[in-house]
């Protein structure tokens, strides 16, 4: 048995990181290859997805984890495949990553078993997030399970290559060490930028594979050799940068000019809400009328439950005179029930007809027009996520996504507690997030002529959207840097709204305003 603080690299018992760095081995590489192309030939033979995301099977951990979950979570027809496929990735991971670092010893082995049992958790917990987030879709759940990733592999991917037999000596050596900035950042720029480029010619993701692998064989020969020699300024110079970086994110995301001035309008406007809207609530019934040129006098709000006399006024500023009351489970009935009251709805308003539909009114509203069901002017889509790639069976039946489906389930008192009351098995549901693929054929029908279309979306939700944020529409408006439940209230929406009705042109978008989504769109999850 080794000494407790042994370094744990090699047969020879070495104690320092010199002496280590020389059991690295080029020809310890050759595993990676073979993984690489295993890869390579499994996704050309359609038994895994080719999608940006697959150059991360031969990534470090726990990137290389983080995918091989998230096709299990997304793929796998049953508990029972899971776990087996779980497994299996599990002992070719460990067996890999031994090998890579020193050999198949008893040693190496019980190291790399610690070591993915260590991250297996902060990943597991990124990837079923991630997962969900696409599915549903959520960007804010997105983002929150992309830092979850990110703290994890800034914390633990040097321990990749062991210097200490203890994972906890191990951790606390990175510390002194720096966190081996150096390689992980440098190492996960590369990383994103190859993901990247697959996302952007995606018939060059078979041959990144292999360049993918070959970045990962760098990394631990950097991680092999000694650390800087001043990691404290290291470490102080990235949180500078974050800091920095995390500010600029949050500055006003407007200019201070803010939204001109609207004139009176003619005609009425309808204010919808989004899945998880009720009478009265969602941020789109505190849209000030009078900033978009119309009075209260004219303002109607859609009621999912259907016509009625009236509902409560809640947070709206107008007083709601028409629709039944509705609460968040009226959101999620069957897509034809929602389609029918939009169609009552409107059919009287005065006009011209104007719509402003948050999120997942988009979908019933266009929907309703592709079918000749409804007769408005404009519709204002508000947020719009065309995006659902990845779907799951209904309750109690096994399928692609039964795992999906089941921590969707699970998670329902979760997003009940952050305010996110969406039902998994609902009708409307079971229609648009179960079935992969459906919401973005919605927004592919044709829409009558005479109908105006305006789209404005969050920069945010782009990284949900790997069919592409621009739709077919009249005009497709630079993405807003704002929270997608804040969209409606922001002076880039408001001014945007009154460009288009006013038949003035959009505002200039910066070239690297999607940028962003190219970057993390190869981190969600892969299409069914």
């Amino acid at each position: 048995m080794p000494p407790r603080n042994q370094f744990a690299v090699v047969n020879g018992g070495h104690s320092n990181a010199a002496e280590a760095a020389a059991w690295f081995g080029w020809r310890r590489m050759w595993p990676l290859a073979g993984l690489s192309a295993a890869v390579v030939i499994l996704a050309a033979s359609g038994i895994l997805p080719q999608w940006p995301g697959m150059v991360h099977l031969v990534a470090l951990p726990p990137l290389d984890l983080f995918t091989d979950l998230r096709l299990i979570i997304a793929y796998a027809p049953s508990w029972p495949v899971a776990a087996g496929a779980l497994g299996l990735a599990l002992m070719v991971r460990i067996s890999l990553l031994a090998y890579l670092v020193g050999g198949l010893t008893w040693v190496n082995l019980g190291r790399a078993a610690r070591l993915y049992g260590v991250l297996s958790i902060p990943t597991t917990i990124a990837a079923v997030v991630v997962t969900a987030a696409s599915t549903l879709p959520n960007s804010r759940l997105f983002w929150i399970g992309i830092g979850v990733l990110a703290v994890t592999a800034v914390l633990g991917s040097a321990l990749a290559w062991p210097r200490r037999l203890r994972i906890r000596s191990a951790f606390r050596q990175n510390w002194r060490d720096g966190l081996r900035l150096e390689i992980v950042l440098s190492y996960f720029v590369v990383v994103v930028g190859i993901s990247a480029l697959a996302q952007s010619a995606d018939f060059l993701t078979l041959w990144l594979v292999p360049v993918s692998a070959t970045a990962a064989a760098l990394a631990l020969w950097g991680l092999s050799r000694p650390p800087v020699s001043r990691p404290g300024v290291l470490l102080a110079t990235v949180a500078a940068v974050v800091v920095v970086g995390a500010a600029a994110l949050m500055w006003p995301r407007w200019s201070e000019e803010g939204a001109q001035e609207p004139p009176p309008r003619a005609g009425s406007l309808m204010i919808m809400g989004g899945i998880v809207s009720s009478s009265g609530g969602g941020t789109i019934v505190e849209i000030r009328p009078e900033r978009l040129g119309y009075s209260c006098a004219q303002v109607y709000y859609f009621s999912y439950a259907g016509a009625g006399d009236g509902q409560p006024q809640g947070n709206a500023v107008c007083p709601i005179t028409t629709g039944a009351p509705y609460e968040s489970e009226h959101t999620q009935q069957p897509l034809d029930n929602q389609v029918a009251s939009f169609a009552a709805q409107t059919e009287d308003l005065p006009r011209p007809l104007v719509v402003a539909g948050h999120s997942h009114a988009i979908w019933v509203a266009w929907e309703a027009l592709a079918a000749g069901k409804a007769d408005i002017d404009v519709l204002v889509m508000v947020g719009s996520l065309p995006d659902s790639p990845t779907g799951y069976p209904p309750p109690g039946e096994n399928g692609t996504g039964r795992v999906l489906a089941d921590l969707l389930r699970l998670a329902v008192p979760l997003g009940e507690l952050a305010d996110f009351e969406f039902d998994p098995v609902s009708p409307a549901a079971l229609e648009l997030q179960a079935t992969p693929n459906s919401t973005r054929e919605i927004l592919e029908q044709q829409l009558p002529a005479e109908v105006q279309t305006l789209s404005v979306m969050t920069a945010g939700d782009l990284a949900l959207m790997p069919g592409g944020w621009e739709l077919n529409v009249d005009r497709n408006v630079c993405p807003v840097r704002s929270a997608h439940p804040n969209l409606p209230l922001s002076d880039a929406f408001t001014e945007e709204f009154i460009r288009f009705l006013e038949g003035q042109p959009g505002r200039d978008c910066p070239i690297w305003r999607d940028w962003g989504a190219v970057l993390a769109l190869p981190f969600g999850a892969p299409p069914t």
